[in-house]
C-alpha cells in the first residue's frame, strides 16, 4: 500500500483524541515502511453531519498532529459557505507548510498484537475468547489505550512498533533503527505479556544503551529484566523526552506535532477540549506563535524560560523557535 489510511467519521474532537490509537497505528506504519503519506477519509458520518464548523477544523488538525497528511473530504459540499471552507482548507494547508520537516518521535511503544487477540472480548456470539480468565477481558487493550492517552497529554512523540519489526531493526549509537530511517533512543512496554523473544530483545537493547521502560502491573505480572519499571508513565515522562519544550501546565488533551527544519524547530499545538486553557510552555528560545486560521504571527518573550499562552477552544497554534 503506497498510502496507508483510515477513516475516520467523527469530527468531535474529544472523540478523535480519544481514538487516536488509529492514526498513530497507520502513521507509525508508513513510518516503518518509508510511506511518504499517511490518508484518511473524514466526515461527521456519526454525528448524522451535525458538528460545528469549529470542531470540523479541529478533528482534521488533530489528525495532522497524529500523523495524517492527505485528507479527502466526505463533509457535505453544502455544510458550509464557500469562503469558510476556503479559510478551512487554507488553515489546513498553513498548518502542513508551517511544520515541513523532520519530525522528532524519538520513543517506540510496543504493539502487543498477542497479548491483546487473546484478551479480548468480542461482542459476537460465538466469538468471544477471555484468555482463561475474566479479569484479563479487554485489559491489554484497555491499558494500552491508556498508555497512548498518557503519551499524547504529556506530548511526548512516539511511534509504535511490534515484535517483528524489532526483531529485525538494526540497533546503533544506542538507538533502534529501522530500515527506513526511522530511529527511537526509548522503548515502551504498557501491561502486556512480555514472553522470552521479548526479554532477549530487551537484554540485546539494553547492553547497546536503547532504555526500555515496563509497566508494573498486577495482571501481567512477572521479573523483566535489563529493563526500568514504571507504575504510571507520567513518571517517566520527562526521563524518555527528548523534546525541545515542556508544557507544564494543563497540556492534558493537547495534541503536539515537533518538526525540524535548517535549525528551526515547529511545535503544532491542537487543543481538542471545548474549553479553553491557559498554558505555560518552556523553551529554549524565544518563539514566534503563528495562528494558522487567522493567518497572523506574534512575537513572544520568555520569562525564565518559559511563555504563557491561551489556547482556545478547539483551537490550533505553531511556536517556531531556533534550537
Amino acid at each position: 500500500m503506497h498510502y496507508p489510511g483510515i477513516d475516520m467519521l467523527h469530527s468531535v474532537p474529544e472523540i478523535v483524541y480519544d481514538n487516536a490509537f488509529t492514526p498513530k497505528l497507520v502513521s507509525s506504519v508508513a513510518h516503518a515502511y518509508g510511506r511518504e503519506h499517511v490518508m484518511s477519509e473524514v466526515s461527521a458520518h456519526a454525528q448524522g453531519g451535525r458538528v460545528s464548523d469549529m470542531q470540523m477544523l479541529c478533528s482534521q488538525l488533530l489528525q495532522y498532529a497524529l500523523g495524517v497528511d492527505v485528507f479527502t473530504s466526505y463533509y457535505s459540499e453544502n455544510m458550509f459557505d464557500a469562503l469558510k471552507y476556503k479559510k478551512y482548507n487554507e488553515a489546513i494547508g498553513r498548518a502542513v507548510s508551517e511544520t515541513n520537516g523532520k519530525t522528532a518521535a524519538n520513543t517506540a511503544l510496543y504493539y502487543p498484537i498477542d497479548t491483546v487477540s487473546e484478551n479480548t472480548l468480542i461482542a459476537v456470539e460465538g466469538l468471544k475468547k477471555n484468555g482463561g480468565s475474566d479479569a484479563r477481558k479487554n485489559d491489554c487493550a484497555d491499558k494500552l489505550h491508556k498508555t497512548v492517552t498518557d503519551m499524547l497529554d504529556t506530548q511526548i512523540p512516539f511511534d509504535f512498533i511490534d515484535l517483528e519489526l524489532l526483531k529485525n531493526a538494526d540497533v546503533k549509537d544506542g538507538r533502534i533503527v529501522l530500515p527506513s530511517g526511522a530511529s527511537y533512543s526509548s522503548l515502551v512496554f504498557s501491561p502486556c505479556v512480555i514472553g522470552e523473544e521479548e526479554k532477549e530483545i530487551i537484554r540485546r537493547l539494553y547492553t547497546q544503551s536503547v532504555k526500555v521502560y515496563v509497566c508494573r502491573d498486577e495482571v501481567y505480572s512477572g521479573k523483566v529484566e535489563n529493563a526500568a519499571v514504571y507504575t504510571d508513565f507520567s513518571d517517566v515522562a520527562d526521563e524518555i523526552r527528548e523534546s525541545s519544550f515542556r508544557i507544564l501546565s494543563n497540556g492534558k488533551g493537547v495534541a503536539a506535532k515537533e518538526t525540524e527544519k535548517d535549525g528551526v524547530i515547529s511545535v503544532l499545538l491542537v487543543n481538542s477540549d471545548n474549553a479553553g486553557k491557559e498554558l505555560t510552555i518552556e523553551l529554549p528560545s524565544d518563539p514566534v506563535l503563528c495562528d494558522p486560521l487567522e493567518d497572523t504571527t506574534t512575537v513572544l518573550r520568555r520569562e525564565n524560560g518559559r511563555i504563557r499562552i491561551d489556547l482556545g477552544q478547539y483551537a490550533t497554534v505553531i511556536l517556531k523557535y531556533e534550537k
